[in-house]
Formats: structure tokens, C-alpha cells, sequence
């Protein structure tokens, strides 16, 4: 409307915007649109292995929220989407990792095989003296930082690891179960003490004379013959 004083007071009016504006102003913002539950579950998935490799490899001191959201290929926006903190992270990687340590123990007890337990050992050592870091067991990798983390870090390290030798203890030998279970608390400190210990010196020779001393050792509990 155009007043007699010669201004138009329309133009100071806000238009309504038409839908198909509205609808190409959030096609020009991607980052909006809803993900599925099973794509936000996969996202997750990918976060967690690519924490958990991060942190066995730098430790958990040794990486940050940008460095751990990098690593997934996620920006630290997502990552806060998923998770509170990154000791919140470093909880759910730690749980990850030692499930994949139980899963083993399991998937070699399920072999049937009567050495099966004998069996675990040598792959334990195998798998884990040669490896890059971010591929090595927990339980040497990273027992140290968990010691240092926070009490719920601490308490999901405790609550995975008294699972992992329970079904290590289930199937070798032993007088009793709290003797079964004794041998398996033996062999979980071998495998975590021996790899660190082994992977921690520069010459190969003493690396390899550790890890066949404490897998001879785990071997004698695994067999239930310990003298």
C-alpha cells in the first residue's frame, strides 16, 4: 500500500514463504535429514571399532575427541551425538574389545576339540605378539589405562573380564570349579602380562624367549597339570 506520503509500506511486510522454498531451503542443509535406526546403529558400530582400535594404539590419554571422531570418519559433532564424553567412549570401547575376547574363547570352546583350551593359547600368543597395536587384545594393551580411568571405565573392565574367565574356566580341567576358575584367573594374567611384557622390549630375541616362557606356562594351566 502506497500511503500519500509516497511510501510503500508493503515492502517492510514478511511474505510467507511457498512450500516449494521452504522445501529447496532444507534440501540446501543435508546434515538435517533423519537417519533410520539401523543406519545410526551401524554409525555407532563403526565409531566404537574405530575407537577401539585408536585407543589400543595411542592409549587413552594418547587421543582425543577430534583425533577418535577422525578415525571413524565422523566429524566431533557425531560423535557428541553418540556419545557424552570420551570416557563414555573409552567404556563402550573397552566393553567391545573384551567381548571380542570372550567371543574367541567361546568360538575355540565350541570347536569341541579336547585341547581346545591348549588350542587358545597358542592362538592368544600368536595373534597378539606380532600385531600392530590396534589390533592386539585388551587385555595388554590397555589394562594400564583402565586402571587409571574412571570408576564406571573400571567397573565395565571388571564386570567383561570376570565373564571372559568364567567361560575360559567352563572348559579346562581342574578338581573343582573354584579350581577350574583359579587356573583361568592365572592364565588371563599370563596373557596380559607376557604379551605386554613381550611386545614392550627391542630385541627380538627376548621378545621371543618371553612369549614362549609364559605360553609354555599358560599352556601347563590350560592342560590342568600345573606342579
Amino acid at each position: 500500500m502506497i500511503h500519500d506520503d509516497g511510501i510503500d509500506t508493503d515492502r517492510y511486510l514478511v511474505q510467507p514463504r511457498s512450500r516449494a522454498v521452504a522445501r529447496i531451503g532444507s534440501e540446501r542443509h543435508p546434515g538435517r535429514m533423519r537417519y533410520t535406526p539401523e543406519q545410526r546403529q551401524a554409525t555407532r558400530a563403526k565409531m566404537v571399532a574405530a575407537a577401539l582400535r585408536s585407543f589400543r594404539e595411542r592409549g587413552n590419554a594418547g587421543v582425543g575427541v577430534d583425533a577418535l571422531a577422525k578415525a571413524a570418519g565422523v566429524t566431533s559433532g557425531a560423535f557428541y551425538a553418540h556419545f557424552k564424553s570420551k570416557a563414555e567412549a573409552f567404556r563402550v570401547a573397552i566393553s567391545s574389545g573384551m567381548d571380542e575376547l570372550r567371543e574367541a574363547i567361546e568360538s575355540h570352546r565350541a570347536s569341541g576339540e579336547r585341547d581346545w583350551a591348549r588350542d587358545f593359547v597358542e592362538f592368544y600368543f600368536t595373534r597378539n605378539i606380532g600385531r600392530d597395536l590396534e589390533d592386539v587384545c585388551v587385555l595388554p594393551t590397555l589394562t594400564m589405562d583402565i586402571a587409571r580411568a574412571e570408576p564406571e571405565v573400571r567397573q565395565a573392565y571388571q564386570e567383561h573380564l570376570r565373564e571372559a574367565v568364567t567361560s575360559l574356566a567352563e572348559g579346562i580341567p581342574g578338581d573343582s570349579a573354584a579350581d577350574r576358575q583359579a587356573r583361568a584367573w592365572v592364565m588371563m594374567a599370563l596373557f596380559a602380562g607376557g604379551t605386554a611384557l613381550a611386545r614392550a622390549v627391542e630385541d627380538p630375541a627376548l621378545r621371543n624367549r618371553i612369549a614362549r616362557t609364559v605360553r609354555e606356562a599358560a599352556l601347563v594351566y590350560a592342560s590342568g597339570d600345573p606342579e
